[in-house]
């Protein structure tokens, strides 16, 4: 038979969706802790001075996903309770189309893979922290990326991102050695949103 179109998700139905602080817990096996996010239904506002890789180093990045005709956002932070700078941040971004969520992530994985390699310096006007772009990749669903500050090597953020249906799946996780925890996220929020 034809293949069913996915079903829209709508903005009320976005919060759902983000995992809550005891799945991720359970699925990564780290404790985490949920940090209070005022603004869970904006997008972050950091600027780097390669505008094009904001995308690989940032999620939810107002800056990635300016030109993108996407509607609506939910976002959690959750961060470590006894590590410090491990964190996992998700991100749901809801498109009028699915073919507009497809296009954005054909767009954002040409741009990274453009990055790869590159160094863009985070806030480059407040404190400028130098992060190195690698490893991106891509299986056509799924394109991600390695972040990692300048000077270390035993830390970074690993960031997945990927539509399903009409929505983006924008996922973050640092910590002392990036993973492929921002990818298994990713798959565990597309799951739940296909599902929906």
């Amino acid at each position: 038979g034809a293949p069913v179109a996915a079903p829209m998700i709508g903005t009320a139905d976005l919060e759902g969706l983000l995992l809550d602080n005891a799945t991720l817990n359970d699925e990564l096996g780290m404790a985490l802790e949920l940090r209070d996010m005022p603004g869970a239904t904006t997008m972050y506002t950091d600027i780097v001075d390669r505008p094009q890789c904001i995308g690989a180093v940032v999620p939810a990045s107002r800056e990635a996903y300016a030109d993108s005709g996407w509607i609506s956002v939910r976002k959690s932070m959750h961060t470590g309770v006894d590590t410090a700078h491990s964190s996992v941040t998700q991100a749901i971004v809801s498109f009028p189309t699915a073919d507009r969520a497809t296009e954005f992530i054909a767009a954002q994985t040409q741009a990274w893979q453009s990055c790869d390699g590159q160094t863009v310096a985070l806030d480059p006007d407040d404190d400028p922290l130098p992060v190195t772009v690698a490893s991106v990749g891509s299986d056509g669903i799924t394109v991600t990326a390695i972040a990692f500050p300048e000077g270390t090597s035993n830390s970074g953020c690993d960031r997945a991102l990927r539509a399903e249906g009409n929505v983006v799946v924008d996922v973050q996780n640092c910590g002392a050695q990036p993973s492929q925890n921002a990818a298994r996220v990713a798959v565990l929020i597309a799951e739940r949103t296909a599902a929906s």
